[in-house]
């Protein structure tokens, strides 16, 4: 992938896999690591060699504000908050994965969960992780928008229907629409939350000054980020003259979000 590619890239996947960069080889044979075949290739887990579980993790933390937006059970709510937890820093993996654990335990005694207990302890700060809850996300939320048309079908289908259904999603054009309105707005927020891997940026400590701080600080808590264009201006000011930076602050088009590489710069975190 070229830069020009990544900058103008659409498509999620092929952007992970470019993040997740040179796959090292296995030292077991057949490699047992879990992978995702795709049409750009496959998306073997492991950690991104191209960017940063920090970063992958502001991506991950603005993709869990649409499991928000669903009326999510008990359970679903005790994963999602649980990942958060994890993604915050509050909490260890291992002890995100016995939260999963224990709604696996709990689903498999007869609880039902809207979000799948297994799919969640996928979610990796990886490459390979994150696609995992991007696609969970996107099927959970086509399949509770459109559950009345899926018990229809559900009536009258055959084991192989639904074998088909779990690959490739339910085969009426509403489930993809659904589907698809999560997964399009998500490359820009990973080039949002990522930045340009091709022109990695250091920051001069100097240009914190007092009001570069509280304009990132404001912005961060408040998750507004009208305060782009001031935020450069006193960038510049403070004697910063990186043109990524200071282009991206200025940048009308550009969909900002927390996890924003230039604040997270700004208030250095990773």
């Amino acid at each position: 992938m070229t830069e020009e590619e990544w900058l103008a890239c659409t498509e999620l996947t092929q952007m992970l896999i470019f993040l997740r960069g040179e796959v090292e080889p296995s030292p077991q044979q057949p490699d047992p690591r879990p992978r995702s075949i795709t049409a750009y290739g496959a998306l073997v887990s492991g950690p991104g060699t191209r960017t940063t579980s920090g970063r992958l993790a502001q991506f991950a933390r603005e993709c869990c504000q649409s499991w928000w937006r669903l009326p999510l059970d008990q359970p679903s709510r005790r994963l999602v908050e649980g990942y958060e937890r994890f993604l915050d820093g509050h909490s260890s993996w291992e002890e995100y994965l016995s939260v999963c654990s224990q709604e696996w335990d709990a689903c498999t005694a007869g609880q039902s969960s809207l979000v799948s207990p297994f799919e969640a302890s996928r979610w990796s700060l990886t490459p390979h992780g994150v696609s995992g809850l991007t696609q969970h996300l996107a099927w959970v939320t086509s399949s509770y928008t459109h559950r009345d048309r899926i018990e229809e079908l559900d009536q009258n289908a055959t084991d192989d229907d639904r074998f088909a259904w779990g690959f490739f999603g339910y085969g009426f054009p509403e489930f993809h629409e659904t589907a698809n309105a999560i997964f399009n707005p998500l490359p820009q927020l990973l080039r949002e939350s990522v930045g340009n891997p091709f022109r990695p940026v250091t920051f001069t400590p100097s240009w914190r000054t007092d009001t570069v701080l509280t304009l990132a600080k404001q912005m961060y808590e408040s998750r507004e980020f009208g305060a782009m264009p001031i935020l450069a201006d006193a960038l510049q000011d403070a004697g910063c003259d990186n043109e990524d930076i200071l282009n991206h602050c200025r940048d009308t088009n550009a969909t900002h979000i927390r996890g924003c590489w230039v604040v997270d710069l700004v208030l250095g975190k990773e």
